[in-house]
């Protein structure tokens, strides 16, 4: 509950929160208790010319504290003081810039304010990096090149979750982003081989979920050091991944949740390693030579729930073993396999609540509605 008082001066504000045990102490536990509202002043300082220069300062005492008597907070005196000056960017020039500059835009559906943004020659002279900053809801950001110059024009994108980079990237670099983008979720790069240094880079993200990592040869050492991190899915893009990776990836990361191959040269045995990730819960194969061999390799995945395999030469057989194999499985897609009529008697059999999405080549609407309504369901 928030309340203002603009009869007095300074203006008084009030926040009042019921229960403050969800709040974050410093020392990371939430054992400690508060009661009462936080009390506090505040003050709008209009420029006299121009509105874009107006000032907005506050001061607010710790929860059950007597509000402040002026904009001030001394050690011991657990006040809080911040003081902010508006500043207006002009998204729409710098978005004609960037277009100007070649570069490819996605917009929020409904806002309209760029949400993605790809721009290609980012480390030419003429790139207009500097009109980055002024996307102040820039989501995600995909580049063909950085250098330390481009990491510090990405300072002020505080809303930015996703970085995507086409060229491989220095340990370096990497160290660089983690202090200038701390919380940024997802990271992509090209990377032969993801070794301590880049490992230890990564390391420093305080937030990071996702990585993903293009062109590598197979060596991952360096995913030693995450293994006490939050990351919880890993993609491989055109990557050579034998047993010996995906080995790594199982020492490394027993509790990773989701992992993604696409076009990498993985076969059939080399998923056996996966077989041993027993909390995955998300698992993508894509244009892998993968065959009816690697689903049994895969064996028993217990907390799998969402499957998807691609482009491979999986027949029937597949659809059993996986039916039989992954008692959480609730969500499958295969495109591009070579399934037929066969596997509706199997799909029949289904005891639990599952959806299958496969080429229309396969399994016709008409022969699933003949099958029974069970049937017709599951192949939603």
């Amino acid at each position: 509950m928030l309340s203002l008082n603009t009869s007095e001066t300074p203006y008084e504000i009030d926040i009042g929160i019921e229960d403050w045990s969800h709040f974050k102490m410093k020392d990371g536990k939430f054992r400690r208790q508060f009661e009462g509202s936080m009390k506090g002043i505040f003050e709008i300082q209009k420029h006299p010319t121009d509105s874009s220069k107006d000032k907005l300062k506050w001061c607010f005492a710790m929860p059950g504290k007597p509000r402040p008597a002026d904009f001030s907070a001394e050690p011991g005196s657990d006040h809080k003081f911040v003081e902010l000056e508006r500043f207006i960017l002009d998204e729409k020039e710098a978005q004609n810039k960037l277009i100007a500059a070649g570069a490819k835009f996605h917009l929020h559906y409904t806002n309209k304010w760029v949400d993605t943004l790809t721009l290609n020659n980012a480390d030419s002279p003429d790139s207009p990096l500097e009109e980055i900053s002024k996307l102040r809801k820039l989501k995600t950001l995909h580049l063909d090149a950085v250098n330390r110059e481009i990491v510090k024009s990405l300072a002020s994108n505080v809303a930015l979750m996703a970085l995507y980079f086409d060229c491989e990237v220095e340990p370096e670099v990497l160290q660089e982003l983690a202090t200038t983008l701390p919380y940024l979720r997802t990271i992509g790069f090209r990377c032969a081989s993801f070794t301590s240094k880049h490992g230890r880079a990564i390391a420093q993200f305080k937030s990071l979920g996702t990585l993903t990592i293009a062109n590598s040869t197979g060596n991952l050492s360096g995913l030693k050091h995450l293994k006490d991190k939050r990351l919880w899915s890993l993609k491989f893009h055109n990557s050579k991944l034998d047993c010996r990776s995906l080995e790594t990836i199982v020492d490394c990361m027993p509790n990773i949740s989701h992992i993604e191959l696409r076009k990498c040269q993985t076969t059939d045995d080399d998923l056996i390693p996966i077989s041993k990730l027993t909390k995955i819960r998300s698992l993508v194969i894509t244009d892998c030579n993968i065959s009816d061999l690697g689903v049994r390799n895969l064996k028993s995945l217990p907390a799998l729930q969402y499957l998807t395999i691609n482009d491979a030469g999986i027949t029937n057989e597949s659809m059993q073993t996986i039916l039989d194999n992954f008692p959480r499985l609730f969500i499958l897609k295969a495109n591009g396999v070579s399934f037929d009529e066969g596997i509706i008697p199997m799909l029949a059999k289904v005891d639990r609540q599952i959806y299958v999405k496969v080429p229309k080549s396969s399994v016709s609407r008409s022969q699933a509605e003949a099958a029974g309504e069970k049937v017709a369901r599951i192949l939603n």
